[in-house]
């Protein structure tokens, strides 16, 4: 998904890419909205639809970035890690 880093052979996301997002100008606010999003939809256990839903509702571009590439995808998303290392 854009704006996410993934590791592994088995690749996992890790999270947000908070150093390139910062070198491309995007403000700390919308990081921060970017950052929250990413942990509603990977690792809060929330139903991927319910999270999709409640983010819908005023968003940041980025956000809606994201959102757009998870409903457009035919393909899955690899899972996020179990760990918080960001």
């Amino acid at each position: 998904p854009p704006f996410t880093i993934a590791q592994g052979d088995r690749a996992r996301l890790r999270g947000i890419n908070r150093i390139g997002l910062r070198r491309n100008g995007v403000p700390a606010e919308r990081i921060d909205a970017l950052n929250r999003a990413f942990a509603l939809l990977f690792r809060s256990g929330t139903p991927r639809a319910e999270a999709v839903r409640t983010l819908s509702c005023g968003p940041t571009i980025e956000v809606e970035e994201l959102l757009a590439f998870l409903a457009g995808g035919r393909r899955g998303v690899c899972k996020a890690s179990s760990d918080n290392g960001e």
